[in-house]
């Protein structure tokens, strides 16, 4: 490919999530060698990169003109960072755009998007409660790579009494909100939730409690209460340190079947097979039926 075509193409690439990461490099190194060294790429080439943008080094982050809300929201919506060079996006946007923490209004928030793990702790608790929980709802939608300490952080900032009040007083619509960041809610805090607020629960929080956290804090009575889609969202590592009982009651709210097992859990999280989808759809059921006795009958 031309390199004329190349960088056509370059919008499309960085936006397929079928490419190995281990073959992001090459092609990240071959915009390099057409356009140049990183602090010479041109802001709108950087929103086109997409995933390539991820393997960039921590060194070459801090070259790039972060302070374009543009260029960060790009950067901002991609996963794949490590924590170093989520902390290089943030400080390199603070520092390129002369802001402190105190200063990131909601949009600057939801700008950065995962770059927002890249704050240290203590710049989280500085942050302004009410821009911050005006972002929520987006930065929720998140699978955030915060730390534990982070999460808990930044649900603090929510629990002020002209924000989003006590936790124990959260509604289900309030933890919808939240999404991912309840993650970050305490042992006490989680262990008390009741049925309205577990259904609020996205099933990304879920999958984003700590494992040995996740099998102290939760119930058997409140798995039983677990949502389908809440209950396939559990890991690998959170289901084998639950108890049996606790194990029952999520095969029993994802199978039907107490007698579950983590296979055929681990196996629906994804792509459902024909069966899988007759099950938990009546209507689909009922046309299969349908189909399949016409069939027979025009043999």
């Amino acid at each position: 490919m031309s390199n004329v075509d190349f960088l056509d193409c370059l919008e499309e690439i960085g936006l397929d999530p079928d490419i190995p990461l281990s073959e992001l490099p090459p092609l990240l190194a071959r915009v390099l060698e057409i356009v140049g060294p990183a602090s010479a790429l041109p802001p709108l080439l950087i929103t086109r990169l997409g995933r390539l943008a991820t393997r960039f080094s921590e060194k070459q982050l801090q070259k790039l003109p972060l302070e374009h809300l543009q260029v960060m929201e790009a950067l901002g919506r991609e996963q794949d960072w490590n924590m170093e060079q989520l902390q290089s996006l943030a400080h390199g946007f603070l520092s390129s755009s002369r802001l402190s923490v105190q200063d990131l209004d909601a949009i600057h928030l939801v700008t950065l998007g995962y770059a927002v793990c890249g704050l240290q702790n203590v710049d989280m608790e500085q942050l302004l409660a009410y821009e911050f929980c005006s972002a929520v709802l987006h930065l929720g939608s998140l699978a955030l790579k915060c730390t534990e300490q982070q999460l808990y952080t930044l649900t603090r900032l929510c629990t002020y009494n002209d924000i989003f009040g006590p936790v124990s007083e959260w509604t289900e619509d309030i933890f919808r909100e939240m999404g991912s960041v309840a993650a970050g809610l305490d042992d006490l805090e989680l262990s008390a939730l009741v049925k309205e607020q577990i259904q609020g629960l996205s099933p990304l929080a879920v999958s984003l409690i700590h494992p040995k956290k996740f099998a102290v804090v939760f119930s058997t009575v409140q798995l039983s209460l677990f949502s389908w889609s809440q209950a396939v969202r559990v890991t690998d590592q959170q289901w084998k340190l639950l108890d049996k009982e606790q194990q029952r009651a999520l095969s029993l709210v994802i199978t039907g079947d107490a007698n579950g097992t983590q296979d055929y859990r681990a196996s629906n999280t994804g792509h459902c097979s024909l069966c899988c989808v007759l099950v938990y759809c009546p209507l689909l059921s009922a046309v299969y039926q349908l189909l399949t006795v016409t069939f027979l009958s025009s043999i």
